[in-house]
């Protein structure tokens, strides 16, 4: 299951993939904590590269998501400064 994130936040993306992993559990196909995880972190743009390097031991899709929503938020924050010098 790869779902690139592209240009929608990062709300809108782990909705998008919690709406996928429901559908294929609606339908019999059992998709696990693992597997999910990955499809998020598989679906993230190159600005995420470090963060992908950091794991929890042992981690949930909750956990994942979480950590995830921070970083956007100092991405934004970061942007925001920047856009404030120019």
């Amino acid at each position: 299951m790869k779902t690139p994130k592209r240009n929608r936040t990062i709300s809108v993306y782990l909705l998008d993939i919690k709406k996928i992993t429901d559908s294929l559990a609606a339908i019999g196909a059992t998709i696990s904590s693992d597997d999910q995880i990955d499809a998020i972190l598989d679906g993230l743009p190159e600005e995420y590269d470090t963060f992908i390097t950091f794991k929890l031991d042992p981690y949930s899709v909750k956990d994942v998501e979480a950590l995830i929503l921070v970083q956007e938020e100092l991405f934004e924050k970061h942007r925001s400064v920047e856009r404030s010098f120019i």
